[in-house]
């Protein structure tokens, strides 16, 4: 496969993840992330497989059962609801499709201890702010090697070089990192990680910007 191809089918691929990670809770239809991809549905699984390494199936109740994992861990949701929410129709089917992933049912691992107990939790503190474009580029690893923005070669660095935006100096533009999967959930190779980057006072100045991913943060 010839780079141009494979860059236009990661391009293509990522688009079907960014619908699949907005409407995780939804009942997604495989047609529809097709179509937001450019594909036939029947092409588009050839695709998905070749890029990102397993089935777009398998890929859905994946990050549906590791959110269903999280959500376990640090809320006091009964089963069925967080079986519902997790795009299962009934807790049977999901206390199985559970048990085959974690190696244990539901109600097992709800009981065990948590990561995020008030014991392990130095501090919090919550910051809430409006919607805002940004531009962003992923990471998938060890959030660990996904750099800071005084380091050089971090993400926030690479944006600003392959964008057309004007400043090319980091502290010009309001900085965000979003953290979508927990280590100890998730494994290594699928951690998901975004550097974002808004603007500070117009948006415009990204709206024109290329070769960057947009997303609204809400």
């Amino acid at each position: 496969m010839n780079k141009k191809r494979f860059d236009t089918y990661c391009e293509s691929t990522f688009k079907a993840i960014i619908y699949i990670q907005n409407n995780i809770e939804e009942n997604i239809d495989l047609s529809d992330i097709a179509k937001e991809a450019g594909y036939s549905l029947y092409h588009f699984h050839r695709i998905f497989k070749k890029i990102i390494g397993e089935s777009l199936k398998s890929y859905i109740r994946r990050i549906r059962l590791e959110n269903a994992a999280f959500t376990l861990q640090i809320q006091n949701k009964s089963i069925i609801d967080i079986a519902l929410d997790s795009g299962f129709y009934t807790p049977e089917t999901f206390s199985k499709a559970f048990n085959k992933y974690f190696g244990k049912l539901p109600s097992k691992y709800k009981n065990k201890v948590s990561l995020y107990n008030d014991s392990n939790i130095s501090s919090i503190k919550k910051v809430f702010f409006t919607g805002r474009t940004c531009i962003f580029r992923r990471h998938t690893g060890l959030y660990t090697k996904s750099g800071t923005p005084y380091e050089k070669n971090s993400l926030w660095h690479s944006i600003l070089l392959q964008s057309d935006l004007a400043s090319k100096n980091v502290w010009d533009y309001e900085l965000f990192g979003i953290s979508h999967d927990d280590p100890s959930i998730t494994s290594e190779k699928n951690i998901r990680y975004d550097a974002c980057i808004a603007a500070k006072n117009d948006e415009k100045q990204l709206l024109c910007s290329k070769n960057c991913k947009k997303v609204f943060i809400l």
